[in-house]
């Protein structure tokens, strides 16, 4: 293993931060004497987890699971992993940063490399990526992915004489989109978060078979790198991508043509402009050249199960129970986390026809999987995402690209010590 020196506002950070318990440490046992696993997550996945943790403790008696609140940067948990005392016996991580927080601790995250060989077919293979150590050996359940499309709605689309059909690369998107505003000069074209969202370029580097990281290298300089920067570049000087704080202002004001978004943001839709039923359809990202690549992947996480824990082999059952059975994924997709396990998408619930699309949705997002290339974010992503965001506002300023994403590899070579691939 590698070692990894932290950057010092993250040693900072880290070192101020006081320890907590998961309270299960010494026995591993409740007061009653059921085993206990304790977990971290946040947001609508904890929630996920909590109602499987309560189908699963039916059918185990002898187990309680305690779901506590965490978040993405793992603040509440880092003092237990450096201190090597109180961390839970799983938890939970984005995709994207767990080989970072992997290498920063090597020891804490259990080697599950022989109890999932004969499941691992049956997830998708990037969402194996984020799992491995540096030797192979894998040390987390790949949990939920992100396969991106277009949302557009139809009646703008029709009233502005588009074809949805007739776009097979982002520079028609680009011409589709100068059409629209001509049509329909109220309405935003399409939305970027913020000025410092960095999503898009995530996307299009992932599209282009990209990594943050190359040979051990950050390759932020890479022509995947370059033409996906200039890509943002490109629709912003053309005026077809706007900026919307989160993605929310134009959206629910009715005021937005279509968005770029992973499989999750349906359910946002669906909630948010109820109304608007049967106007919204999905289609496949174009390319970057006809006849290219159309799928990429945003988003997903990972669930690890810590070496501190008690219940380890009570731990993993639980996880294929949430992961790998048609009940655990039911839940998952009741609460918009949509599988990397792929057996899951011959059941009756993930056909079933979406009525306020009209189509049936987890089947589109799911034939999307099928080519997402493996993306390697490697050890650095906890230093990146504020020298990139500031890297992406550069560029939709019209910034030189070239130059904005060198002086960028810099900063976070300068955070993490890694060196920069040159090109």
């Amino acid at each position: 293993m590698k070692k990894i020196i932290l950057g010092l506002g993250t040693v900072m950070a880290l070192m101020s931060l006081a320890a907590c318990s998961s309270g299960n440490q010494e026995t591993g046992k409740d007061d009653s004497g059921k085993k206990e696993i304790v977990i971290t997550s946040w947001d609508t996945a904890a929630d996920a987890l909590k109602e499987c943790a309560t189908e699963y403790m039916k059918e185990h008696k002898d187990i309680k699971i305690t779901v506590q609140p965490s978040d993405a940067q793992l603040q509440k948990v880092t003092p237990n992993l450096i201190s090597g005392k109180g961390a839970p016996d799983i938890i939970h991580t984005q995709a994207r940063d767990f080989s970072g927080v992997l290498a920063k601790f090597p020891d804490q995250f259990l080697d599950i490399t022989d109890k999932v060989a004969d499941i691992k077919t049956d997830f998708t293979d990037a969402a194996w990526n984020s799992t491995y150590a540096d030797d192979g050996s894998i040390h987390a359940m790949p949990w939920d992915i992100g396969p991106t499309a277009i949302y557009y709605r139809t009646d703008y689309f029709e009233e502005a004489g588009i074809d949805p059909a007739s776009i097979k690369t982002w520079d028609d998107f680009i011409a589709a989109g100068k059409k629209f505003k001509q049509a329909l000069p109220d309405v935003m074209f399409t939305s970027d978060g913020s000025p410092t969202d960095y999503d898009h370029y995530q996307i299009f580097l992932n599209q282009l078979g990209g990594s943050f990281i190359k040979d051990g290298k950050i390759d932020m300089e890479s022509p995947a790198s370059i033409q996906a920067f200039e890509m943002i570049q490109k629709m912003f000087k053309s005026g077809i991508m706007e900026t919307d704080e989160g993605d929310i202002n134009s959206f629910t004001n009715g005021k937005l043509g279509c968005i770029i978004n992973p499989v999750w943001f349906a359910g946002h839709i669906e909630s948010k402009v109820a109304d608007e039923a049967g106007k919204w359809k999905v289609m496949a990202m174009p390319a970057f050249e006809e006849g290219g690549n159309t799928h990429a992947n945003l988003g997903g996480g990972t669930l690890a199960i810590t070496t501190q824990s008690k219940n380890p082999d009570e731990a993993l059952d639980f996880l294929k129970y949430c992961l790998t059975t048609t009940k655990g994924q039911d839940v998952m997709m009741s609460k918009g986390l949509f599988p990397s396990y792929t057996p899951y998408y011959e059941t009756a619930e993930f056909n079933k026809e979406n009525e306020y699309f009209g189509m049936p949705l987890n089947v589109f997002f799911g034939e999307l999987t099928a080519d997402v290339p493996e993306i390697e974010y490697g050890t650095i992503m906890p230093d990146t995402y504020t020298p990139l965001g500031n890297a992406c506002a550069d560029i939709k300023n019209g910034k030189d690209v070239k130059k904005t994403a060198a002086d960028c590899a810099d900063k976070i070579s300068e955070a993490t010590k890694v060196e920069i691939n040159k090109y």
